[in-house]
């Protein structure tokens, strides 16, 4: 059980470490070209695993059509995460991106008759009110970025796109194609390549810039995800063993959200009023709630 803990905290750290690299990209590097180089390398990386498993040539077109459809909403939920780490306050924007949780949640309640405990429809509604508790204007500051309500707006549609990422392949899940993680990963990187490359045409540029410093950060994303994906079924084969699988999700990310909210209140210095730190508490709890 200790071993489990361990590797939670370690999934943890690594989800953490993603969210600090989105911070810390340089204005001056656009955040399409890092996650079209960090999906191309994630791309390359699988390209020989893939290869020599051959399992994904026996996955349904239409399934492969709709992970590669996922893999856009992915890549540009992190691009809009990035954007409202830019313009706001980054604790509160990881907060709600991470809320996505809820997506799944839901969408298995409702049509697939899931039913859950009162600990996690409780957690449902602390999730709900912690992200409510976000939506505040005015002048409020974060560090030096105005903390106005606009700066919410990338961080809900974040959410939004995560939530969709996320019920996405819970419902692959659901399915008896036999899909490993490591062709869900791939084709998730490969409809994100696809959809940043139209989303360049669209704005009639074809080129995506890589410096020392852009490839730096796309490595350093490439490995980060893949340890964190790593770390976490492994996790989950250690909780397997206790009859709680379930907490993987919630604890990892729980624990997340409260790292990442303590980092940028005393390491970015940004600031938080009463009722949106009681808000992200409110999201922790709620997340946690959800594994029973």
């Amino acid at each position: 059980m200790i071993s489990a803990v361990v590797l939670l905290l370690a999934v943890s750290a690594t989800f953490m470490g993603i969210g600090i690299v989105y911070k810390r990209v340089p204005n001056t590097v656009k955040g399409e070209d890092v996650m079209f180089w960090y999906s191309l390398f994630s791309l390359v990386l699988l390209l020989p695993v893939e290869l020599y498993s051959g399992t994904i040539s026996s996955v349904p077109i239409p399934w492969v059509v709709g992970l590669l459809l996922i893999g856009n909403f992915n890549i540009f939920g992190m691009l809009l995460l990035q954007t409202a780490m830019k313009c706001g306050n980054s604790g509160i924007a990881w907060a709600l991106t991470q809320s996505a949780l809820i997506g799944p949640f839901l969408f298995g309640m409702f049509f697939f008759g899931e039913k859950h405990s009162l600990f996690g429809m409780t957690g449902l509604c602390l999730v709900l009110l912690g992200m409510a508790c976000q939506a505040e204007s005015g002048g409020k500051t974060s560090g030096a970025v105005p903390c106005r309500i606009h700066s919410l707006i990338p961080a809900f549609c974040a959410f939004l796109c995560c939530a969709v990422t996320q019920t996405g392949l819970t419902i692959s899940g659901y399915s008896a194609i036999p899909m490993s993680g490591t062709d869900k990963t791939f084709l998730l990187a490969l409809g994100a390549v696809a959809g940043l490359l139209i989303f360049k045409l669209s704005r009639r540029s074809t080129s995506f810039a890589l410096s020392g410093k852009m490839t730096v950060t796309a490595l350093l994303l490439c490995v980060l995800s893949l340890a964190s994906t790593l770390l976490l079924f492994l996790a989950l084969d250690k909780l397997a063993a206790f009859s709680l699988a379930g907490l993987a999700y919630p604890v990892s990310l729980g624990s997340s959200i409260a790292g990442f909210a303590l980092y940028s209140a005393y390491i970015e210095k940004e600031k938080l009023s009463c009722r949106q730190t009681a808000g992200i508490i409110s999201i922790i709890v709620g997340i946690f709630l959800l594994g029973f």
